[in-house]
């Protein structure tokens, strides 16, 4: 899948910027800007987003809304494609900023918690469809079993994981792809399943994370690719962080468990590694470290990207910690409808 921002959003998000004497044209004082907030995420880890700032929103505008929103668009789609947003129709987004996960999302009815300045103002004009509800505090929004809690690239700001996190039927959570905050995210998978959750994604099994067990290094991320809109080009060609692809890193449990068509398949935790003589792909169906291993006498390995479900049919020849499908036809890639 690869993903375009809604062109509306461009028109938008000029009108907006314009109301700090800036524009998408002016890409030199939005790359300037961009930086500015860039390092403050940096330096300042844990702070809440400087939001009284001006420079803060018009980074936001042009360049974190944009990329968090294509990175949604992504997150939303595996949800419906695992079935975990059925049955409920509103988001809680806590931590929200200007909210391109329920901007993503399509639900008519959410809600948002953040007490940054303005960010209900310029949401409600990204997406004046959206019918969503703002609090200061998740203490005031009414809990419902239907609600799927969100935390997207917020729990960098929290000291601690709070124990409300949990009073929540269902639970979705975007952190960064860097090391840090990856591992981070799989020791609390493993929380989530002590306290009664299961996992419905990425993951496709209850048991430990082989990525935590067995390596002190790799963490679990996904892989989103779009079509860069020419303004936002412009304005990373000023920037020395480049977007090509988007990743990052996910997790969605729920108190109830996900259905068989679920848990009879494996999701593809690396990018296609080609080394001498084959190729290898990390996936992950158990707490074992595997890889899905194409010899290259038996011709090209498939380009799959990183974060597919696949299935493995039969019974496949295993050498170590590689699955050999060189054989026969293991691996069929699973679409859900």
């Amino acid at each position: 899948m690869i993903w375009t921002l809604p062109i509306e959003f461009e028109t938008r998000i000029d009108r907006l910027l314009g109301e700090h004497n800036l524009s998408l044209s002016k890409t030199t004082k939005l790359a300037d800007a961009i930086l500015e907030l860039s390092d403050f995420y940096i330096h300042e880890p844990g702070k809440p987003t400087p939001w009284h700032r001006h420079g803060t929103i018009a980074a936001h505008l042009a360049y974190y809304f944009p990329l968090n929103y294509i990175r949604s668009l992504g997150l939303v789609h595996e949800a419906k494609k695992v079935g975990f947003l059925d049955d409920s129709d509103e988001l809680v987004d806590f931590g929200a900023g200007l909210s391109p996960l329920i901007a993503a999302s399509g639900l008519t009815s959410s809600y948002c918690v953040e007490q940054g300045e303005r960010c209900e103002d310029i949401f409600k004009r990204l997406v004046p469809k959206a019918n969503t509800k703002w609090h200061s505090e998740i203490e005031t929004v009414k809990r419902h079993k239907r609600h799927i809690l969100c935390l997207s690239y917020s729990l960098n700001e929290l000291t601690e994981i709070p124990e409300w996190l949990y009073s929540f039927e269902r639970v979705i959570i975007m952190e960064p792809s860097d090391r840090i905050s990856g591992r981070k995210l799989l020791e609390m998978r493993q929380k989530f399943i002590e306290k009664g959750f299961y996992i419905w994604a990425p993951c496709t099994h209850q048991l430990e994370c082989p990525l935590l067990k067995e390596s002190k290094t790799d963490w679990c991320h996904t892989r989103e690719f779009w079509n860069m809109p020419l303004w936002f080009q412009k304005i990373e060609n000023h920037l020395p962080m480049k977007n090509r692809t988007l990743t990052y890193s996910y997790l969605m449990v729920s108190r109830t468990p996900p259905g068989k068509k679920i848990s009879d398949h494996a999701r593809l935790t690396g990018d296609l590694l080609k080394e001498k003589g084959k190729s290898r792909q990390l996936f992950c169906r158990s707490d074992k470290r595997e890889f899905l291993a194409w010899l290259s006498r038996d011709g090209e390995a498939p380009e799959w990207k990183r974060g597919e479900l696949v299935k493995i049919i039969g019974t496949p020849k295993v050498v170590g910690n590689e699955i050999r499908t060189s054989e026969i036809s293991l691996i069929e890639q699973l679409f859900f409808h």
